[in-house]
């Protein structure tokens, strides 16, 4: 039904119903009419019990001539670009793979300026106050309450410094959906903690 529709419109954006329209207007300067019919089902009808097998014959004739809508192309390109990046993204080890394991995930960011700096960094898991030492060629930083290795991760979820604050602020469990839904708390938290501007 929406290919007769497709036939109808008289600028068609599809080169297929556009090069149907060229036919039938040859068709019509040569004096022939030509009727289109729209049946609901292809059981049956020997034309299209016809047209169906050579539907699938085209599929499996390496020399058949495919015509693609510029949209279709686009799609699959899209189609395989994300596909591509995944298959790549699935052996990543970053800290932003943990939070954001689909590439096609849209994450949101506050509306204040520093606030999305602070998600943003806090994503990454590079932070003024586990990454600092790179700029002063120092160690890595270790926690004091906890004699571990100081990261974002181990700040949101694992030190029990911050455990009252933490629950105060209903943190997840999880790293990724901390850092995904529940940003306005993430950003609370840093607050309560006084860690917000040590980000």
């Amino acid at each position: 039904m929406s290919a007769l529709a497709g036939i109808k419109q008289m600028y068609p954006k599809n080169p297929i119903a556009c090069e149907i329209k060229k036919t039938l207007l040859h068709f019509r300067n040569a004096e022939r009419s030509v009727k289109f019919l729209w049946v609901p089902s292809h059981t049956g009808i020997a034309g299209n019990e016809e047209a169906d097998e050579a539907a699938a014959r085209a599929v499996t004739d390496s020399n058949s001539s495919h015509k693609f809508n510029h949209s279709d192309v686009k799609l699959l390109i899209k189609d395989h670009i994300i596909h591509r990046w995944q298959e790549k993204w699935n052996f990543s080890t970053s800290n932003f793979h943990e939070i954001m394991p689909q590439v096609t995930t849209t994450l949101n960011l506050p509306s204040h300026r520093k606030n999305q700096v602070v998600i943003s960094r806090m994503r990454f898991g590079h932070s003024l106050l586990t990454h600092q030492h790179l700029f002063s060629n120092e160690e890595p930083p270790i926690c004091p309450a906890c004699n571990t290795s100081l990261t974002v991760k181990h700040i949101l979820l694992e030190c029990p410094r911050y455990e009252t604050a933490r629950r105060a602020n209903h943190l997840q469990q999880s790293i990724q959906e901390s850092m995904t839904s529940n940003v306005d708390s993430v950003l609370q938290f840093l607050k309560d903690t006084n860690l917000y501007y040590c980000i």
